[in-house]
């Protein structure tokens, strides 16, 4: 089993061996536990707050993997799922998504996980530039 580091700490892999295919799957179940709030015969009220702890905790862990491509999945995918989301939003649970949404902008900057993705955007990242040629062409 290897190890992946960065910036000195290690990255968050699951036994999978390697952080960016556990970075994929926190994202997916990110998104998929919203899926509660569609559900209010099973889980009544509840399902939105326990959507949003577990989105919490999972937050935590996609930071810890310093996936940039996780990162950029969940975030494609919550733009969808707020798209769809039903409408009017109560204002508690707006305040708390924004509340939950700038914990974990604090947790990564403070990780150090937004200077990855800088690099990744200023082109010192060769891997980050030779897979925005490759998506450039793709449709």
């Amino acid at each position: 089993m290897r190890e992946y580091f960065y910036n000195g700490q290690i990255r968050l892999d699951w036994g999978f061996d390697n952080p960016n295919v556990t970075g994929s799957l926190i994202a997916l179940i990110m998104l998929a536990v919203w899926s509660l709030c569609y559900l209010p015969r099973v889980w009544g009220k509840a399902g939105f707050w326990i959507a949003l702890m577990t989105n919490a905790a999972l937050g935590v862990f996609l930071v810890q993997t310093f996936s940039r491509g996780a990162a950029v999945a969940w975030l494609a995918g919550a733009v969808i799922l707020i798209c769809y989301a039903p409408r009017p939003w109560l204002i508690r649970r707006f305040i708390a998504v924004v509340i939950l949404s700038t914990g974990l902008i604090l947790y990564a900057t403070n990780l150090g996980f937004s200077d990855r993705t800088l690099q990744g955007m200023s082109g010192e990242d060769r891997s980050v530039t030779n897979r925005w040629l490759i998506y450039k062409v793709i449709p």
